[in-house]
């Protein structure tokens, strides 16, 4: 992120960016960007409170698309929405604005560090997405899949998941304007770090980043967990 805001020139100041977070195993659906956009043109009038647009969901509900399709659910955001989130560019600054909190949170994810950002200096900011999921994760290896992995099942994975947009193609790409299926009310409590994060080079580089500043970082402030 700090790359695509701060180093790419044609993106400089740009107040409309909006950047899209994706991984290497996720899959999209046939209309996300088109989903997406529209969540963007509707959304003054669905949640003009909304800071983040999210297109994946890991609700029972993600994966039904009959009657759901052209619907979002609008909630507190937190690490749970993070399928497919967005970062707008005024929501970017305000985060760098708060490097040095983020950057010290003794929490190797940075969805979770983010969490605490938000729940402590951003007063929740809510988030809307799609209430029919348009980005399924399709990895079974890794540090939070306890079950065995291999390629054939993510491979598998991916035959599944391109039959499943497939059956649902008649609800893609929405033509009429965007309902709200759920709203929640309820605020996450934010739970203990995970840890990971306590290395000062970690803490060090990752706020080089931030300030734009990569080849000193032995002036940086560190604060202690």
């Amino acid at each position: 992120m700090n790359y695509v805001f701060n180093s790419i020139q044609v993106l400089q100041n740009r107040s409309d960016l909006l950047l899209l977070l994706l991984e290497e195993d996720f899959y999209l659906a046939p209309d996300a960007l088109f989903f997406l956009k529209k969540m963007e043109d509707e959304k003054e009038r669905i949640c003009p409170e909304c800071l983040i647009y999210t297109l994946g969901n890991l609700e029972k509900s993600g994966r039904q698309f009959n009657n759901l399709g052209s619907k979002v659910s609008i909630a507190y955001w937190h690490a749970r929405y993070n399928l497919g989130m967005t970062i707008t560019y005024s929501f970017w600054c305000s985060i760098v604005k708060h490097a040095e909190n983020f950057c010290n949170v003794d929490d190797y994810n940075w969805d979770w560090s983010l969490v605490y950002l938000a729940q402590k200096h951003f007063n929740y900011p809510r988030v809307i997405w799609s209430t029919s999921t348009r980005v399924i994760h399709l990895g079974s290896c890794g540090t939070h899949h306890k079950k065995t992995c291999s390629n054939q099942s993510d491979i598998a994975r991916w035959d599944e998941t391109k039959k499943f947009y497939e059956t649902n193609q008649q609800y893609l790409f929405p033509k009429k304007p965007l309902t709200i299926h759920a709203k929640y009310e309820a605020k996450r409590p934010l739970k203990q770090v995970n840890g990971g994060w306590s290395d000062v080079r970690d803490r060090q580089l990752c706020l080089s980043f931030a300030l734009k500043n990569m080849k000193d970082m032995s002036q940086i402030n560190i604060k202690d967990s």
